[in-house]
């Protein structure tokens, strides 16, 4: 599969344990994003917050969604072409927490969306300000990425990760930190937030980078008994729908499926494929730079 950092270490250590923490942002980018941040949102009030937490895809305002899709796009391209090489960036979005005991964001991995059997797809997390496990920085599994379920998406599809989650605390590790710090990680890696305890709300940015020419690889199944459809959608799909977070498990992607396959019936996760996959290295998230 297609390298897509331009550092051969980073590339190394992505592949050993699905994520790495890097420098991201200059100073001047940084200010660019959080001025933008606040043109948006102002004084920091953002819309459409659901258990305390608000992200740019889960809003019903198309304009306001695009706007932020458009201008993060544009600001955060520079920084994207000195990490990465031959790619392209989807999917830009704020995510914030507000204060309170309510916005623990639950471990979970990311749909795929591309053929991770054939080509590679990155998470890309940086926040504004200084994080930690107070004010909601990030978790991740190192090793996770082993688990090797590559048909991921909503409903049906989502991976559902109750029962290991026992076996996963233990080995999760704060990710990041300070501001402008990008963690790079596979969409499947298992990762999660504590709530933010603090008294400021919490603002990151998010993204996802995908070789310059490969499709978006969307997996649909209905129910246990529909087939599996595969779409390649535009890059700007995930956008349009109005309540995203209910609608994708009821609703394809616009267009026609590229290819319809049997039902799927997705593999339960089980505490022994933690101590096979993940095992008990307890090392912190790999930083570089």
């Amino acid at each position: 599969m297609e390298p897509l950092f331009r550092s051969i270490d980073l590339q190394e250590g992505l592949d050993q344990d699905g994520v790495v923490t890097v420098p991201l942002l200059n100073a001047d980018e940084l200010q660019a994003v959080r001025d933008f941040y606040y043109t948006v949102n102002p004084d920091g009030v953002v819309p459409q917050l659901r258990e305390g937490i608000h992200m740019t895809i889960w809003c019903s305002d198309p304009d306001y969604k695009a706007h932020i899709r458009e201008e993060l796009q544009r600001l955060l391209q520079p920084a994207m072409q000195r990490l990465f090489h031959d790619c392209r960036l989807v999917t830009p979005v704020f995510i914030v927490k507000v204060p309170g005991q309510q916005t623990t964001f639950p471990i979970h991995q990311d749909w795929s969306v591309v053929d991770e059997t054939r080509h590679t797809a990155l998470n890309v997390w940086v926040p504004l300000h200084d994080v930690d496990e107070r004010n909601g920085g990030l978790w991740a599994v190192p090793g996770s990425h082993r688990l090797g379920n590559h048909i991921r998406g909503p409903g049906h599809l989502f991976p559902n990760l109750r029962s290991i989650e026992s076996a996963v605390r233990p080995r999760m590790r704060a990710a990041g930190g300070q501001a402008g710090t990008a963690t790079v990680f596979y969409h499947r890696v298992i990762h999660g937030s504590p709530p933010n305890l603090s008294e400021a709300p919490r603002v990151a940015l998010a993204c996802s980078i995908l070789p310059r020419d490969v499709p978006l690889h969307i997996y649909f199944q209905r129910d246990a008994e529909s087939p599996l459809r595969v779409y390649h959608p535009p890059d700007d799909f995930i956008y349009g729908f109005e309540n995203v977070r209910d609608q994708t498990a009821l609703r394809p992607p616009e267009g026609e499926p590229v290819a319809s396959l049997p039902p799927y019936v997705p593999r339960p996760i089980v505490a022994a494929d933690v101590d096979l996959c993940i095992g008990n290295d307890l090392r912190p998230v790999a930083t570089n730079g």
